[in-house]
């Protein structure tokens, strides 16, 4: 392979998608696609018997209604299961753009889909499971590769809520689910650069300007940097339900406070990360954070922290082309704690928002020991790859 623009040949390649979204191709049916991909996969590891294959796949039906496949009810996934003889190494998805509302819903109702679309990602990835269960046992396993996502509004109608304030908070939410799995090979946000209205940057002649998901990404990725280990974590916070809305169900009994929680461990102290994510449209929380297990002590620590907060909830709703109101969203402010014996502290996290935060821990602590997050006194807030 060569790189489009220089001609310059580039490495090896390792990880291949048989097919972009085959299944939205009414011109082929499914066990045709099928006997092409073994075809390819065939012919592929003949000559580099190394490489790792995806198998693009969707389900027919999500929450009652036809998805993207154009085959329903003849059933794209079972079919092509039924047709594959060939190894293959991981099921590839692009059942992440939600919540795909119309335009027949409140602003709100879109709102809490949003906060509650990973529902039905883990309803469609159990779906799939299932399928490879019934048809294709020995690959019941493998992992998934979440080759594109983003928020989406609306099919076909108007792309440009991808970059709305609301889109980098459903970004932020989706790969803290995706991250607390342990079948995803990998996750790619669709896109990195201006794609019509998708991108985390907006082009213009000279310059590229940042958007909302930009910055979110930015900050995920040191987050979930490649030495860092996942902490167990436990939220006791109030909870809210969704309605029903296009793909995704009704959802009852979430809780309003999601959080992500990373540890770099070294020879000195290590780091611990935090995103918490208050997902009320209208409250702020205060959210006390506590460790247990081998991490009791944070006693004189300096932390770190980043705030991503819209102040005019309006942005949640518009899209963010201007790039001086997208890079008004986030900000640095350092903060000092100095933490408690029992090495506790709270944070303010205002409605529809979320913190990162990085702490100094002692380089003794554990790096699987668990964090607990508690609600209390509401008041009037890129990809990564798992190897």
């Amino acid at each position: 392979m060569k790189y489009f623009y220089t001609g310059n040949r580039l490495g090896p390649v390792l990880y291949w998608e048989i097919g972009n979204e085959p299944y939205g191709t009414p011109s082929r049916l499914p066990n045709v696609t099928a006997m092409a991909i073994n075809k390819f996969i065939k012919a592929m590891k003949a000559v580099d018997p190394s490489i790792k294959v995806s198998i693009p796949l969707a389900t027919a039906v999500r929450n009652g209604q036809t998805w993207v496949t154009s085959f329903w009810p003849l059933n794209y996934l079972n079919m092509v299961l039924q047709t594959l003889t060939e190894p293959f190494d991981a099921i590839s998805v692009h059942d992440a753009y939600l919540p795909l509302a119309s335009s027949h819903v409140s602003q709100e109702e879109v709102y809490l889909a949003a906060m509650a679309a990973y529902k039905s990602i883990e309803t469609d990835m159990k779906n799939i499971r299932q399928a490879l269960a019934q048809y294709q046992p020995d690959y019941v396993n493998v992992p998934f590769a979440v080759t594109e996502y983003n928020y989406l509004n609306t099919m076909f109608v108007d792309y440009l809520d991808s970059t709305s304030y609301l889109g980098a908070l459903y970004i932020a939410d989706v790969i803290r689910f995706l991250s607390s799995r342990d079948d995803i090979l990998m996750a790619n946000y669709w896109s990195s650069s201006q794609d019509v209205s998708f991108g985390t940057v907006l082009q213009n002649v000279t310059t590229l300007l940042p958007r909302p998901s930009y910055r979110i990404l930015q900050e995920l990725s040191d987050i979930l940097a490649q030495d860092v280990s996942l902490l167990n974590s436990t939220v006791v916070s109030p909870t809210f339900d969704s309605p029903n809305i296009s793909l995704c169900g009704n959802e009852s009994g979430l809780p309003v406070i999601t959080v992500l929680a990373t540890i770099q461990q070294s020879a000195g102290d290590n780091q611990l990360r935090l995103l918490v994510i208050n997902k009320d449209l209208n409250n702020s929380a205060n959210v006390t954070i506590f460790a247990g297990g081998a991490v009791s002590s944070f006693a004189g620590a300096l932390g770190s922290f980043r705030e991503f907060y819209s102040p005019n909830i309006s942005i949640m709703w518009e899209n963010i082309i201007n790039p001086g109101a997208a890079s008004s969203l986030a900000w640095s402010v350092p903060v000092n704690l100095t933490l408690s014996a029992a090495a506790s502290f709270t944070v303010l996290v205002k409605n529809a928002s979320m913190i990162s935060l990085t702490l100094q821990v002692p380089a003794q602590s554990s790096g699987t020991a668990p964090l607990t997050c508690w609600w209390s006194s509401f008041t009037q807030y890129l990809f990564f790859f798992r190897g």
